[in-house]
């Protein structure tokens, strides 16, 4: 029999998870009102979840559930985390989606049971990361959706671990996982699910380029990619769309189980995809799948659900009780109560309308008749509201909304409370004369109890029949969380027990066990508290040193010729250079390092690796790591789990102690994450700049020096493989290629700047995050370690030795932004 290839469907509601299930999902992955990316989706109680993950395990063949804890934890969060963890195993889910490191930790020491599924908001994106991820205790990865077909293959084949890629639904604009717009400039971190989708906003540019919206990604689509997909060994297909309707989910679910079993016909896929995207869609793109630089990944003009194209406007005409009507002929079936929407030049969004009143026009196009509805290659008129905008003809006009095609997907689904998740429970049962005795013992918890029931028992015309009865008594466990396994009675001198009192004894012995489940369930769940969120529960790891008796400044840059207008007093408080090895050719780098190093002893010099290196990069980036090393540079920085991979593997054997530290993007916001962080070797870790004040000061409490903190920076809000001029431009200009940067204005007043780093193009703040007029503060707080960074922005040395100067004398004062400092991450 054929392996049926895995489809992994959304579930942001109940609805969704049995629509999933009724059109051939194989499993669902859903969250709880905590912890889950999607924060803003209705999401599961965990009585709901034990209810869908019976359900999914009753079917045939057996369905999984996935749960999401996708978002990053702060410090003060431990405590709960651990509590929706034992819900999690309680209820004995399939895997848990994890992104925190610290989760991670939790899940490997604590819950072993419980698989654990790299998110794709890990950014892993190349061969060396998921070999990480499967060393970090992972069974799977969710790949980044930048990713060719070429790269799946490759990591598919030589990482180790079983691989999972998006096959449909919304994408970001940036890497998922390295997005910080929404929550250093709008106050709703993409990282905790609360996004704002500043992607969505019309951005205003310089000439001769036209406004428009560069960084709104279209709907990926693999449909033609998907046998593809599965033949390059990938072993998971995953539909985004926890956000959307139960509609939508059976309606993609239906097609791409079919399309991947081969069974359309051609027209079938086409009226099926005609059918999802009225349910809704926006234009459809295969992203990078085929080609890293393909440019057809953004709707420049239109944001939002589109639906399916229905014909073109003919005339806009005077309809029944005088309201207007448009005139079109239509390429699929209209009726009353569908929607419309049709494009308007220069609208951000489609005009939208109900079909409130149809009239259908005879074949000579003269006389119209009333209709419920009409069929393709009819002309007809839909009445349009009294108030509505210039419609020109010739507009696109869609079917965003369509009744026969909701009266097309019905499903079944369980009575509510008809399954739950229950513990086995063993009974034996002991009949003596003067009373009845009931032993239990539930498997998979180790609790024991027992319970008696006094009587005077006679002996019984037909013995065989009262272990019958008591077993069909203890079977009847209803809305208990308990079912019963094995069943023993001793019944000796063949006595006869009333039903009754076998009831009673049921319902006294389950309440004691279930009571017995609850209170050892707190109890661990108090106990793993304390463990994982207190110094009391495990000792602070050995990192840098914790304390210090003034700040220790580092300075962080891409470019090693922005620092040549430091004289020596400049150098009087840095700690530490570091300096990226990506940005520059590899002779301009060693160059720059050796006139460095004739200023700053090679104790205070730091290379580091950039966030994001694609597999044709990686080659090369190994290689200059590796020569970096032959040259007895030992201390290093990454910026993604890949890094000590390329690490070791650029040491090839190399007879060197490394000393490691992690940037921001390798996320630590509580003390399990940097404790993961210590046990693989690193020395020291930088706090988010979308971190606050409270969570910053409880890990500079308890780590000191170790951890740092950014106080001025250009804080990369975008990170992505789509470059933003091209999509303005409509088109990449190739080697002819010269933009170097793009002053844009969103919608919502932001003034930001897309940067050009090799195809790869970073959006910041014109203004720099800062908390340089907070540096006592900061202080106040323990902080012991900050930095300041000249990346991504062309610093001047001039600039960048006056920012330097004043920012280390507290000069520099309340300049640009400070995120969520004051706010709190959200």
């Amino acid at each position: 029999m054929k392996k049926r290839f895995e489809l992994l469907a959304p579930a942001g509601e109940m609805e969704s998870a049995y629509a999933a299930f009724h059109y051939g999902a194989d499993a669902i992955y859903l969250g709880l009102p905590r912890f889950s990316a999607r924060a803003e989706a209705v999401n599961f109680t965990l009585d709901q979840l034990g209810e869908v993950v019976a359900y999914a395990h009753s079917l045939e063949p057996r369905r999984k559930v996935f749960v999401t804890v996708n978002t990053l934890i702060a410090q003060r969060e431990l405590g709960e985390v651990a509590g929706t963890l034992q819900g999690l195993a309680d209820r004995q889910v399939d895997a848990v989606i994890v992104q925190d490191l610290g989760v991670a930790r939790i899940v490997r020491r604590h819950f072993p049971q419980l698989e654990m599924h790299a998110s794709t908001q890990l950014a892993i994106h190349n061969i060396e990361g998921a070999m990480m991820a499967k060393e970090l205790g992972f069974s799977r990865v969710t790949l980044a959706r930048e990713l060719t077909l070429d790269e799946v293959r490759e990591i598919t084949a030589h990482a180790g671990i079983e691989t999972e890629t998006f096959i449909h639904g919304a994408l970001c604009y940036s890497y998922s996982g390295l997005c910080l717009f929404s929550s250093l400039l709008r106050g709703r971190s993409g990282n905790r699910g609360r996004c704002n989708y500043p992607c969505r906003d019309v951005c205003r540019v310089p000439k001769p380029l036209r406004d428009g919206l560069p960084f709104s990604m279209k709907d990926l689509a693999l449909n033609e990619y998907a046998t593809q997909m599965r033949d390059a060994g990938v072993a998971c297909f995953k539909i985004e769309g926890r956000k959307k309707s139960p509609l939508y989910v059976a309606t993609v679910v239906d097609y791409y189980r079919k399309l991947l079993d081969n069974e359309l016909t051609p027209p079938q896929a086409r009226e099926l995809e005609a059918r999802m995207k009225t349910v809704f869609s926006r234009p459809w793109t295969r992203f990078f799948v085929r080609s890293a630089k393909d440019q057809d990944v953004v709707d420049r003009d239109t944001v939002g659900h589109r639906g399916m194209p229905a014909g073109k406007v003919e005339a806009v005409t005077k309809g029944a009780g005088g309201l207007d009507a448009v005139r079109f002929i239509t390429s699929r079936p209209v009726e009353r109560h569908d929607g419309l929407q049709i494009d308007l030049p220069r609208a951000e969004r489609p005009f939208g309308f109900p079909v409130d009143s149809l009239r259908v026009l005879d074949e000579e196009g003269g006389r119209s008749k009333q209709a419920f509805e009409s069929q393709a290659g009819q002309t007809i008129e839909v009445s349009l509201p009294e108030q509505h905008p210039l419609i020109p003809a010739g507009a696109a006009i869609y079917v965003s909304s369509s009744q026969a095609v909701k009266r097309s997907y019905e499903y079944s689904k369980p009575k509510p409370g008809e399954f739950s998740v229950r513990s086995v429970m063993d009974v034996e049962l002991i009949i003596q004369p003067e009373k009845v005795v009931a032993l239990a013992r539930v498997r998979d918890a180790g609790v024991e109890a027992s319970a008696s029931v006094a009587g005077r028992f006679d002996p019984a015309k037909d013995p065989a029949r009262t272990e019958s009865a008591g077993r069909d008594a203890f079977s009847k466990l209803g809305d208990t969380r308990l079912r019963l396994g094995t069943f023993k009675c001793a019944n000796r001198d063949g006595l006869f027990v009333p039903v009754s009192k076998m009831n009673e004894l049921r319902r006294t012995l389950s309440a004691e066990i279930e009571a017995m489940l609850k209170a050892g369930s707190e109890s661990r769940i108090r106990e793993l508290s304390t463990l994982i969120s207190t110094a009391d529960g495990e000792r602070t790891p050995a990192m840098a040193p914790v304390s210090a008796p003034e700040l220790a400044w580092s300075i962080k840059v891409d470019r090693v010729e922005c620092l040549s207008h430091f004289e020596a007093a400049d150098w009087n408080g840095v700690g530490e250079i570091i300096v990226d090895v990506s940005r520059s050719g590899s002779g301009e780098l060693r160059e720059g390092l050796a006139k460095l190093g004739g200023s700053v002893e090679r104790e205070k010099l730091r290379l580091a690796m950039p966030m994001v290196a694609r597999g044709w990069e990686t080659g090369e980036l190994r290689k200059r790591v590796g020569e970096f090393i032959g040259m007895g540079w030992a201390r290093w920085q990454i910026s993604n789990v890949s890094g000590w991979q390329v690490l070791r593997q650029a040491m090839a054997g190399a007879a060197m102690e490394l000393d490691v530290t992690t940037d921001w993007p390798v996320y630590a916001l509580n003390r399990q994450a940097v404790f993961g962080l210590a046990e693989l070797g690193v020395r020291g870790f930088t706090c988010s700049p979308e971190d606050g004040r409270e969570n910053i000061a409880l890990l500079a409490k308890e780590f000191g020096a170790a951890a740092t903190v950014v106080v001025y920076q250009d804080t990369p809000l975008f990170i992505s493989a789509s470059c933003a001029y091209a999509n303005l431009a409509g088109g990449c200009a190739g080697k002819a290629c010269n933009w170097t940067s793009l002053d844009l204005k969103l919608a919502g007043g932001e003034n930001v700047v897309a940067i050009n780093d090799h195809c790869l193009t970073i959006v910041v703040n014109k203004q720099p995050y800062s908390l340089c007029g907070k540096l006592e503060e900061l202080k106040a707080m323990g902080v012991r370690s900050v930095r300041i960074d000249f990346v991504w922005k062309p610093y001047k040395p001039a600039e960048a030795v006056s920012l330097w100067r004043r920012a280390r004398d507290g000069r520099l004062g309340n300049i640009g932004y400070i995120g969520n400092f004051d706010r709190g991450l959200m």
